[in-house]
């Protein structure tokens, strides 16, 4: 039980890293350059949420498809 709580806080911890670091600056810097940047900027932090979104989506497809099915195909 330990381990899968361990693996929820890293997941956890790997998607605020992506939405934030990796999504909403590079977002919100390129809003900044438009000329009514002020009222778009903001637009950066759902786009990113939705970008985490639909990573950890594949994500867990990816699995899914690579251990739970076999693992379920094996019983």
């Amino acid at each position: 039980v330990t381990i899968l709580f361990l693996a929820i806080a890293i997941g956890c911890a790997m998607m605020t890293k992506l939405s934030m670091g990796f999504v909403a600056l590079p977002v919100a810097w390129l809003l900044s350059r438009l000329p009514y940047a002020q009222d778009v900027v903001w637009f950066a932090l759902p786009i990113a949420e939705v970008a985490a979104c639909a990573v950890a989506a594949a994500l867990t497809v990816s699995i899914y498809r690579k251990r739970t099915k076999t693992m379920s195909a094996s019983l």
